[in-house]
C-alpha cells in the first residue's frame, strides 16, 4: 500500500514537472455569437489532449473571445471542461436575451446623434445578471479594447477586471463600430478590440517570456473571425 502511494505521488510530481517545463497559453480571436464555437473547441481540447498540454496559465481574448477568456480564467488550471460548459451557458443565455433595441426615432437617431445604429444598453443589464459568478483570478488574462479618441489598442489584465471596471470592459467588448455606440468610461470612448486587432497573441507570449524561453512556449489559437489573418 505504501509503495503504491509512493508511485502515485511520484507520477503526480513527474507530471507537474513536465507541465512546469513549458508555458501553455491560449488566444481566442474576436467573434460575436460565433464565439460560442470557441467553447466547443475548448471542450474538444479538454477531451482530446493531455491535461498538461492544456494547462493554460496565460489567456487572451478579443471581443466575444474576451468573454470566453474571462470565463476560462475564472476556473483553475485543469478545469477547462467545466469552463467550456460555462461558456456554453453564457452564449445560450445571450442568444435568448434581448441585448439591444431601437432608439426612439429609429436608426436615423442612431446615425445622426448616438454613434451607432442600435441601443445596446440592455447588454449591460444582461452582463450584470449573468456574470455574478465570474471573477478572472485563476489564470493570467488579457483582454483588449480600442480607445476611440486615441485610436489605440489598450490591454486590460485580470487585476483591472474588478468592480465596475469588470462590467465596463466586458460591455465594451460588444461595442462594434457602426452598429452600437462606443462605451464611455475612464474619460474616453471604447469600441471592441477587433476594430484594430482580431487576435492578440503578443500579450500571452510576453507573459510566458517572463518565466520561459521561447522554445518552451506553446500557444494554442482559436479563430472564429476569419479563416486566415493577414
Amino acid at each position: 500500500m505504501q509503495i503504491s502511494k509512493l508511485i502515485a505521488v511520484a507520477a503526480i510530481a513527474v507530471g507537474q514537472a513536465y507541465a512546469d517545463d513549458r508555458c501553455y497559453a491560449l488566444a481566442f480571436s474576436s467573434g460575436d455569437e460565433s464565439s460560442a464555437y470557441q467553447a466547443g473547441v475548448l471542450k474538444g481540447l479538454a477531451q482530446a489532449i493531455e491535461a498538461e498540454e492544456r494547462a493554460y496559465t496565460a489567456v487572451s481574448g478579443v471581443s466575444g473571445g474576451a468573454l470566453n477568456s474571462v470565463i476560462l480564467s475564472s476556473y483553475a488550471v485543469g478545469s477547462e471542461g467545466d469552463a467550456a460548459d460555462r461558456m456554453v451557458t453564457f452564449w445560450e443565455n445571450a442568444s435568448n436575451a434581448k441585448l439591444y433595441q431601437d432608439w426612439i426615432g429609429g436608426i436615423v437617431t442612431g446615425l445622426l446623434y448616438k454613434g451607432g445604429l442600435y441601443n445596446d444598453a440592455p447588454t449591460m443589464d444582461f452582463l450584470q445578471t449573468e456574470l455574478t459568478d465570474i471573477s478572472p483570478t485563476q489564470r493570467w488574462v488579457d483582454v483588449g479594447l480600442t480607445d476611440v479618441l486615441k485610436g489605440q489598442y489598450v490591454d486590460f489584465t485580470g487585476d483591472q477586471l474588478t468592480g465596475d471596471e469588470f462590467y465596463n470592459v466586458l460591455f465594451a467588448q460588444f461595442a462594434q463600430a457602426g452598429f452600437f455606440p462606443p462605451a464611455a468610461f475612464d474619460n474616453t470612448d471604447w469600441f471592441d478590440g477587433s476594430t484594430i486587432w482580431d487576435l492578440d497573441i503578443f500579450s500571452v507570449v510576453n507573459k510566458c517570456q517572463e518565466t520561459h524561453t521561447d522554445d518552451k512556449i506553446t500557444v494554442d489559437v482559436v479563430l472564429t473571425s476569419e479563416k486566415t489573418l493577414s
